[in-house]
């Protein structure tokens, strides 16, 4: 990225503090020109530290981070660096109480950061001492902020170039019959009511094309996989289980949790089977799924993959909370009742499939 110009007009204060670091500490080791003190590994940052820095890159992304708040604010001296980047003490069972950071450390790249005519002194005046960016440094410091912006815009880009062409309204290129003969098909079943549509919708799925066919369920619904053993008895059928992203009354808090697990769980499925269709019809368990879909897309992993969301049949006018969430992400989202095609007018009604 080192090749690309900065889009006109951004600065170190338009970019995420976090990624502008990361990539600046990476261009001053890559640079040479930042050489590592002897007592790198061993110095700790502040009196009030057990440890040293356990990073190996620590020590630049300390001259980047200094870097930055001078760029922000000049005239920024090692007294005021010493409170930023200061922090409370520990003291047994008396209350903790604030120390500032090693001055040392501090000065020591700041002398680097001269030699390389990033920053400057201010030699006279009421800010003496004090320093300042300097117009080579602050050249430097808003490249490296264009080029953490056109990591963004890639990124943003890439996702809506994959974004169903129903959510971004570009046109879809025709397809062609013969890329395809069949299509390896991932079914999820919920539980209950979900099961028992989804497992009447398959059916009218023609046995030639959609194969093979595997199903998803939740490790704790023994009751979906039965059913399914019932209603195609005469199939081998081939079932992958995950752990459910949010049980009945569980706290919202700890659904962070419980649907990461899941998602983990999800991609091994994805990236072991690489379903070319991934059909849900709208229980929780089917959105790390999704989730798990989209982004092997995002990574041009199964660039032509798709997902058809069935909303259940018994939402007549409102979208259950799955099919809000999938709502903007899902290449077909159908419904079975016209006045919420008309509520959601980038559904697509087929009348009642189940």
């Amino acid at each position: 990225m080192a090749d690309f110009e900065a889009p006109r007009g951004v600065t170190v204060r338009d970019v995420k503090p976090a990624d502008f670091i990361k990539l600046y500490a990476e261009h001053l080791k890559r640079s040479g020109k930042m050489e590592l003190p002897n007592w790198w590994d061993i110095v700790k940052t502040a009196s009030f530290k057990e440890y040293s820095p356990v990073d190996a890159d620590w020590y630049y992304i300390r001259a980047a981070s200094i870097a930055r708040k001078i760029y922000l604010r000049e005239y920024t001296g090692i007294g005021a660096l010493k409170k930023v980047y200061g922090g409370a003490a520990r003291r047994g069972v008396l209350r903790q109480k604030f120390q500032k950071a090693s001055g040392g450390l501090i000065r020591h790249i700041l002398h680097q950061l001269e030699e390389m005519k990033v920053v400057e002194k201010c030699a006279e005046g009421v800010n003496k001492g004090g320093r300042r960016i300097s117009s080579h440094g602050q050249t430097d410091l808003d490249r490296i902020a264009g080029q953490v912006a056109l990591a963004v815009i890639a990124v943003v880009y890439r996702a809506w170039t994959i974004l169903p062409a129903r959510v971004n309204g570009r046109a879809t290129k025709a397809s062609n019959a013969s890329v395809h003969t069949t299509y390896r098909t991932l079914v999820v079943l919920g539980s209950g009511g979900h099961t028992t549509e989804m497992l009447k919708l398959i059916k009218q799925l023609n046995v030639d094309k959609y194969v093979p066919l595997a199903f998803v369920v939740a490790a704790t619904d023994d009751t979906s996989r039965e059913k399914a053993k019932v209603e195609r008895k005469e199939e081998q059928l081939k079932f992958f289980e995950i752990p459910r992203s949010r049980e009945v009354g569980q706290s919202w808090l700890t659904t962070i949790f419980t649907t990461a697990k899941a998602f983990l769980h999800s991609m091994g499925i994805v990236l072991k089977y690489q379903p070319d269709l991934l059909l849900c019809n709208g229980p929780g368990t089917c959105i790390p799924l999704c989730a798990a879909v989209f982004l092997l897309r995002f990574l041009g992993v199964k660039a032509h993959s798709k997902i058809i969301f069935c909303e259940s049949f018994a939402r007549v006018t409102h979208l259950s909370l799955s099919g809000k969430i999938l709502y903007h992400f899902v290449d077909e989202f159908v419904v079975h009742w016209p006045q919420l095609q008309t509520a959601y007018p980038n559904t697509k009604y087929l009348g009642v499939l189940c």
